[in-house]
């Protein structure tokens, strides 16, 4: 993927910036007055939503064998390029509706005519122009980060800290994280999607975020 987001729930003040952000970015002006007069309105494909009574930035996580291409009758779902996100094609799609259902993250849904989905598509026309998403851009804490195609973000499972509780296996939608009961958990990397929520449930910080850099120097954040 060109890029990825990871985001720091634990840095969001749920101020919208991305919201906005994101929807001037989507919009057929770009330009944040103009936009404000356009019909349709534009929308954003970020929200924020409170998430255990805190606020947290919902987007779609592109997902490896993702649900939403799979039941998509007329292919408006798909993934273009191997490592890029899944993109909605408005042209293609009937608002059906069939992928909001099995979105695992519960973020796709349809626009306020209910004609087309809306969704996340990592700003791509901004990433081919060499710059960073909008919400990435505007986020005031630091709470969404941009990881580039250069860099490689994982979440690793510390083995002294995890007690093997299994709440983060049961949270995990790609059923990439497995282990005994009592025991320390290991996350498959291959099935990882980097979404974040099994760091989120985690009640003892046994979870950690790294980046692994060109010269293979790994930095934990």
């Amino acid at each position: 993927m060109k890029r990825q987001l990871y985001i720091f729930t634990e840095k969001c003040v749920g101020c919208k910036s991305c919201e906005l952000a994101c929807a001037v970015a989507h919009s057929q002006s770009k330009d944040l007055w103009l936009a404000v007069a356009e019909r349709p309105s534009p929308e954003a494909r970020i929200r924020i939503q409170a998430v255990r009574g805190a606020p947290a930035p919902l987007y779609c996580r592109h997902c490896k064998n993702a649900p939403c291409v799979q039941v998509c009758p007329t292919g408006a779902m798909s993934r273009p390029d191997p490592n890029g996100p899944v993109l909605c094609q408005s042209a293609l799609c009937t608002g059906c509706g069939l992928c909001v259902p099995v979105c695992p993250f519960g973020v796709l849904r349809l626009d306020r005519e209910g004609k087309v989905i809306v969704k996340c598509d990592l700003c791509v026309e901004l990433q081919e122009d060499g710059r960073e998403p909008a919400c990435v851009t505007a986020c005031p804490t630091l709470a969404i980060r941009s990881i580039s195609d250069e860099e490689t973000l994982a979440l690793e499972i510390v083995p002294e800290k995890c007690t093997g509780c299994g709440v983060c296996a049961r949270r995990c939608p790609q059923k990439a994280i497995s282990g005994e009961r009592k025991q320390a958990h290991m996350i498959d990397q291959q099935l990882c999607i980097q979404c974040g929520l099994c760091r989120d449930a985690c009640k003892f910080g046994a979870i950690r975020v790294t980046i692994s850099s060109p010269d293979a120097v790994k930095v934990e954040i």
